[in-house]
């Protein structure tokens, strides 16, 4: 009787770093969906933090004596994104800023009445108060990735990100 001793599987000698190879193809996709998992989450974070400033500021806005003080609103929206870790130095103290817009009827009486259909029927006029933020946005992974990849392109730099937090006055 004959034996055969060759396997029926010879294993060649090139597949030993097969792993390695295939690591080395997966690492940097799972890195990217890692960082775009972190990037959307600062994003989201950043988004929140800017409608609960400007919610800070509607409440303080629609009270009576709240409505002629648009510095002590500023002030409040302001104070609210620093201890949220955000920057504020780019919006101004003045009523002309395009970062921080505060529309109440003290400064625009057209555009703080709106019409609310009432659940019997029938539609009431309600004085509003609106706090709009607008706040750049700048990333902090693909950013600068994207600008590797694309020299001298402004793809993926910054975003705005914009909110608008809308409250009825209450009466005096």
């Amino acid at each position: 009787m004959k034996w055969n001793l060759e396997p029926k599987f010879i294993r060649l000698a090139s597949e030993k770093g097969a792993e390695l190879v295939e690591f080395a193809i997966i690492l940097p996709l799972l890195l990217v969906l890692i960082a775009g998992i972190w990037e959307f989450g600062a994003v989201y974070r950043t988004y929140q933090a800017l409608t609960n400033g400007a919610r800070e500021g509607a409440r303080l806005a629609v009270l009576p004596q709240g409505v002629n003080q648009m510095e002590a609103v500023r002030r409040r929206v302001k104070n609210y994104l620093t201890k949220s870790n955000l920057q504020t130095s780019f919006i101004s103290d003045t009523a002309n800023d395009s970062y921080l817009v505060i529309d109440n009827p003290a400064n625009n009486s057209a555009g703080t009445t709106v019409t609310v259909t009432l659940p019997g029927g029938g539609t009431a006029l309600v004085s509003v108060t609106r706090v709009s933020i607008a706040y750049p946005y700048n990333f902090v992974i693909f950013g600068p990735v994207m600008k590797l990849l694309l020299p001298g392109t402004s793809t993926g730099g910054s975003i705005t990100l914009r909110t608008t937090v809308t409250m009825e006055n209450q009466a005096s």
